[in-house]
């Protein structure tokens, strides 16, 4: 049933995606809280092994880019994962649009992730 009810809530969102313009803000922002939420809930970062460890572009700031990288592990359905972070990114950058947003314009810089004691961790950045 919660498999069910996620595919219908991302269709609703990302299926609905010409419909964006009639939108207001404050139900993109609403929809990015419940992604945000999900992906949260999801999110692993024990591992075994380095290979497990990755950092996924997150947000989108006004100006390009992303406003921040998650530290994860493979361990989890990251063909789920994947499709949440691209609706989160889709979202953000029409709420970005909507509300002719501005940002700092740097740049994050993708940090290097290790396993460090079974957790990926942030290394060397």
């Amino acid at each position: 049933m919660k498999k069910i009810l996620l595919i219908l809530t991302l269709c609703f969102f990302s299926c609905g995606s010409d419909d964006s313009n009639s939108r207001t803000p404050q139900e993109i922002l609403s929809d990015m809280e419940i992604i945000d939420a999900e992906i949260n809930f999801m999110l692993i970062t024990s591992c075994d092994d380095n290979v497990e460890c990755r950092a996924t572009a997150y947000g989108v700031k006004a100006c390009g880019g992303p406003v921040e990288y998650l530290i994860h592990s493979t361990n989890m359905d990251m063909d789920r994962f994947n499709l949440l972070v691209e609706t989160y990114n889709e979202l953000n950058a029409a709420y970005n649009e909507a509300t002719s947003a501005i940002s700092d314009c740097s740049l994050e810089v993708q940090p290097t992730v290790d396993c460090v004691s079974g957790d990926c961790q942030v290394v060397g950045n």
